[in-house]
């Protein structure tokens, strides 16, 4: 399902997932290249490489078992311009299949993703004792 999503997305990327260990030790080993034949340890890819792969597998989880709710923490931090968007287009076909409630915690850089949202709520810490305030954030969009 991750490749798919890359092929769908024309992201030339491939992955591959295997299951590691016995019963009580189970982990997966992850890796990525822009073909098959060459498949890289996760460890050895940069970190826009790393999000992308992590949002695909999210986003494929959450078509095989819906969840109600999925909560993203900076996912897009590593990425640049161009592959924010290709993330927002890929979320944005999975909430159009599965309506869930989608929590971003985005820094500034990912201004497209808020793109996604029917309600923003904006919180930041100001003053010196740094108390929360809440807000309604205003987005820019590109023309």
């Amino acid at each position: 399902m991750i490749n798919q999503k890359f092929e769908n997305a024309n992201v030339k990327s491939y992955c591959s997932l295997m299951l590691e260990g016995d019963f009580q030790n189970l982990g997966v080993v992850i890796k990525a290249a822009m073909s098959k034949e060459q498949l890289n340890s996760f460890s050895a890819l940069s970190g826009g490489q790393i999000s992308m792969i992590c949002i695909c597998l999210i986003l494929s989880l959450q078509e095989m078992n819906p969840t109600p709710l999925c909560m993203l923490d900076e996912a897009a931090m590593f990425l640049d311009e161009n592959n924010s968007e290709i993330v927002y287009k890929m979320i944005k076909t999975m909430l159009e299949q599965n309506p869930i409630q989608m929590l971003l915690f985005l820094p500034q850089s990912s201004n497209i993703l808020y793109l996604l949202a029917e309600k923003l709520i904006g919180i930041a810490r100001v003053g010196k004792n740094e108390i929360s305030t809440v807000f309604e954030p205003k987005i820019v969009k590109k023309e």
